[in-house]
């Protein structure tokens, strides 16, 4: 199956909600999503951290 565009993303966020543990948790989430959505707030979708690689890890296969 090859879904794009708004489809593809609707299916995303039921997929994502569907394993979610509760129906609290699922509602909870799905009104922390639409407030974000809807108030442009997209800081809490930023990944701000560096990534931390092991002692000796040289990166290069």
């Amino acid at each position: 199956m090859h879904a794009t565009g708004l489809l593809a993303w609707l299916l995303w966020l039921l997929v994502h909600l569907m394993f979610l543990v509760g129906f609290q948790n699922r509602l909870q989430v799905l009104i922390h999503w639409a407030f974000q959505y809807v108030s442009f707030n997209r800081n809490a979708r930023l990944i701000t951290a560096n990534a931390i690689t092991p002692r000796g890890y040289s990166g290069n296969g």
